[in-house]
């Protein structure tokens, strides 16, 4: 479920935009072999409404528990997305545990970049095309490559079974989308089964368009939110109808979400009034200030509901229904066919899905490979369907689709706190190719009050397609590093750093794991101090995290080596390990870190930094030699917030075996802290034992 750290999912799939009411039609006629002998033909038609549309679930169990058993499913929006998992033969407590699996907060999370001069993972706030023009928020509305891989994995077996048909499925299936051109709905009824679904949710200006025959198609809930004419058409005798997003007729406040979300819900019901009327219609009692544009911590008072609500329709002649199987699987893939934006991509993808078509049909293989692409980083979408071969009696072949990320797109973040004032990055990045392999160059900068970088790198996909890439690059720095000695003259220190890396980085962004083996070289300048040219190995293994975590730190391991006129050795790590008892959140905290007293001040650990010692300033408490653990603890309040406790004891020291005998600083900080669609909000005061205090405002997403 979604970690209390990243809070709220940033907006599901919500229809914010303006609606128009336009009359559904219908692309495909009704097909044979799925009505009941008693030749009563039920459907079943789910609604949009974001993340209100979760109630479906509960009615589809509900609907169950009174013996229907519905010969065709209809969807927008989030509707097609439940209607799908229903449709290819999932029963009602399957999708619920899937539903209720999947940590939102995570699907939701951009893919991070490595940039700067020490290669760390940056997950931007904004991304912004600009070969097509497009501004993408992309923490809160919404990255894309995570809920395009969880629709594959959930419905790619059953759109292989189907053959692209979706009257073969368990249940008859269509997904209602719009013509972004035109308004008018486009009916969805063959092809592949998560792409279908995936149109059909296609928010505009939240989620990219989805190009299906040459159309540009967006969320369904422009031309029909509630698509009974549909059902009609197809040949229900008899509909049954879920709307999850009808206005409740109270009094609704006068703030402006819940204008906007009021206006969009009669925008809506505007837009259904020229569909007939269901024979049973379903409204889930929700919350009337509960717009569907966050996911809930806990979906089950969703479920809920929309059991509750199914309980009132009538019920049918029989007992609860059997399950319905999906036909049988293809015994074996024919040819590979990749439709590709470029050759490089293609190539890439054919090594991929190499010994798997042709190849007997194994979904798990097929799956293991669409998260090699994803890893990458290069894609936004892997869709693998199943097509009829060249012959009737030929295995099927395997088309993978891919829609790669922009290929000149501009990339950034900003953040505040009291301690380090205002802070930024930014990237600017191409995609192209190096000798037949997908390459991607960057050019970022990152600006705060204590240190400034720039940098340009190239990093280049292998052939083997491991997470392994390789790359170069050319770096300068700045950093101000404030007194380690509490006699020391006033005045920091300024370091800078002009150089260039070469080497490997490892790129697992599904394991949530990067880091980097280069070899580094670069003119070292310390203000009144040394300077000279410094070279050699630098190793780096993370865990990157989007927002700061409610409890403990990320993860990170480093090591470097120096030869030259600046010599020196540095090692360092830091990390977490958390436990959940009941509400309460628990984490221990540990960090450890050392350098080589001839080391530049500016690698010398702080206690200080990541505001890990409470009372503290960013870059005090400076040291060649450190060692910091703790306790933090966190609990859910109010309004979406969790108060946070955190009990951290340190020392700094000249060298290592110095520790013991070091005077160590224990500190308590009390605080609160809410995830937003645009990073942490945390307020907190800390004290430690050398008397010092820090009220710290922090917002943003961490970097």
């Amino acid at each position: 479920m979604t970690s209390p750290a990243r809070g709220p999912l940033r907006l599901l799939v919500c229809i914010l935009l303006p609606l128009a009411p336009v009359a559904a039609r219908p692309d495909a006629a009704p097909a044979q072999g799925h009505a009941r002998a008693d030749t009563v033909v039920e459907a079943l038609v789910l609604s949009g409404g974001g993340s209100r549309g979760l109630a479906h679930v509960g009615v589809v169990l509900g609907l169950e528990q009174l013996g229907h058993d519905p010969d065709l499913v209809v969807g927008t929006s989030i509707g097609a997305l439940v209607g799908a998992l229903y449709a290819a033969g999932y029963p009602p407590e399957e999708i619920e545990r899937r539903v209720t699996e999947v940590d939102w907060g995570e699907i939701f999370t951009p893919a991070p970049l490595l940039a700067g001069p020490d290669r760390e993972a940056r997950y931007p706030l904004l991304l912004y095309d600009l070969q097509t023009d497009t501004l993408r928020f992309n923490r809160g509305f919404i990255p894309q490559w995570r809920i395009n891989r969880l629709l594959v994995r959930l419905l790619f077996d059953a759109e292989a079974r189907s053959r692209g048909d979706f009257d073969r499925l368990a249940r008859r299936y269509r997904a209602v989308a719009a013509d972004l051109r035109t308004g008018e709905p486009v009916v969805l009824a063959r092809g592949d089964l998560a792409l279908a679904a995936r149109a059909s949710m296609a928010v505009p200006g939240v989620f990219a368009p989805v190009v299906w025959d040459g159309r540009s198609l967006v969320d369904g809930g422009i031309a029909s939110n509630v698509p009974t004419e549909v059902a009609r058409r197809l040949g229900a005798t008899r509909v049954i109808a879920v709307d999850a997003n009808r206005a409740d007729p109270g009094t609704v406040s006068r703030s402006a979400p819940a204008v906007a979300g009021r206006a969009v819900q009669l925008l809506q019901a505007n837009a259904d009034r020229g569909d007939p009327p269901p024979d049973v219609l379903v409204v889930p009692r929700l919350d009337p200030t509960f717009y569907g544009i966050t996911f809930p911590a806990d979906p089950e008072p969703l479920f809920r509901a929309g059991r509750e609500a199914a309980r009132q329709a009538p019920p049918a002649a029989r007992r609860r229904p059997a399950p319905r199987p999906l036909p049988s699987p293809p015994r074996a893939f024919g040819a590979l066919r990749v439709e590709a934006p470029d050759s490089a991509s293609a190539a890439l993808a054919r090594r991929v899905f190499r010994g798997i078509a042709p190849g007997a049909y194994d979904p798990a293989r097929v799956l293991r490979a669409v998260d090699r692409l994803y890893t990458t980083g290069l894609f936004e979408g892997v869709w693998p369907r199943v097509e009829n071969g060249a012959g009737a009696d030929a295995a099927p072949d395997l088309v993978v689709r891919l829609d790669a990320i922009p290929r000149l797109s501009l990339a950034g973040s900003a953040g505040y706190d009291t301690d380090r004032g205002g802070r930024f990055w930014g990237a600017l990045q191409r995609h192209g190719s190096v000798l037949g392999a997908p390459s991607v160059t960057t050019a970022a900068a990152a600006l705060d009050p204590l240190r400034q970088w720039a940098s340009l790198s190239v990093q280049v996909h292998g052939v083997r397609v491991s997470p392994l890439v390789w790359s170069a690059g050319a770096h300068w720095s700045e950093v101000d590093v404030r007194p380690e000695a509490e006699d020391a003259p006033a005045g920091d220190t300024d370091v800078r750093r002009v150089g260039g890396w070469a080497g490997v980085e490892l790129q697992q962004l599904l394991a949530e794991r990067v880091g980097s083996a280069v070899l580094r070289a670069e003119r070292v300048m310390v203000e009144d101090g040394d300077a000279g040219f410094s070279a050699g190995p630098h190793l780096r293994i993370a865990a990157p995290q989007a927002d700061y975590p409610l409890v403990g730190v990320p993860f990170v391991a480093e090591a470097e080596a120096r030869w030259g006129q600046v010599a020196y050795r540095r090692a360092a790590a830091r990390g977490s390990l958390a436990r959940r008892v009941g509400r309460l959140q628990l984490a221990a905290v540990g960090h450890a870190a050392a350098v080589s007293r001839a080391a530049p001040v500016d690698v010398h650990p702080a206690l200080g930094d990541e505001h890990a010692m409470p009372g503290l300033r960013w870059g005090e408490g400076r040291g060649p030699a450190l060692l910091l653990a703790g306790v933090d603890a966190a609990h859910p309040i109010q309004m979406r917030w969790h108060a946070r406790a955190r009990l951290r004891s340190g020392a700094v020291a000249r060298t290592a075996a110095g520790l013991a005998g070091a005077r160590w600083i224990t500190g308590v900080e009390l605080g609160a802290m809410r995830s937003t669609p645009f990073g942490a909000v945390s307020v907190a005061a800390g004290l430690n034992s050398r008397r010092e205090g820090q009220v710290i405002l922090d917002l943003g997403p961490r970097f």
